[in-house]
């Protein structure tokens, strides 16, 4: 029972750190739009707070979907067995299924998106997961070979 908890919280906390992540990103990203070029009607917060929020429930939910397919491909490997660019392709489709479902709902309901916008959705959320995975991945292994030093003790403080 222990190993299934502790699998859940990681799980909760990948989808947790893609949640913060890609709302933040997002934020970074219309910040500078709304305000040196003027994109965007009405207050920042107004609705860049809602899409801010969408994209965060959107990260929530990719990363886990993301935290489930690696926890299974890669079930008995160790972190330095991880590659971040492969990682990072598997964050990347993770990303993929929720603008998916969506298009398909909608198409499903008599609501078709144009093409251009399911394009820049599809592209901004694969970007987004394969940047979160890869970089995941890296901090990760850099904070592992960080803390081990170069035997199985943690590094000493020099004096």
């Amino acid at each position: 029972m222990g190993r299934l908890i502790r699998r859940m919280r990681g799980a909760f906390g990948t989808a947790v750190t893609w949640a913060v992540g890609w709302g933040a990103s997002v934020l970074a990203l219309f910040g500078p739009l709304h305000f040196l070029f003027g994109w965007g009607e009405g207050p920042f917060l107004d609705w860049a707070g809602p899409v801010a929020g969408f994209t965060a429930l959107s990260g929530f939910v990719s990363g886990s979907l993301f935290s489930l397919v690696l926890g299974t491909v890669y079930r008995n490997r160790r972190l330095s067995d991880l590659r971040p660019r492969i990682v990072a392709v598997w964050g990347g489709l993770a990303a993929l299924v929720l603008p998916a479902v969506f298009v398909g709902v909608s198409i499903g309901a008599g609501q078709a998106f144009p093409g251009g916008i399911v394009a820049l959705v599809s592209a901004l959320a694969a970007t987004l997961g394969a940047g979160t995975a890869g970089g995941m991945v890296a901090l990760a292994q850099r904070s592992d070979r960080a803390l081990l030093g170069t035997g199985n003790t943690p590094p000493q403080d020099p004096v």
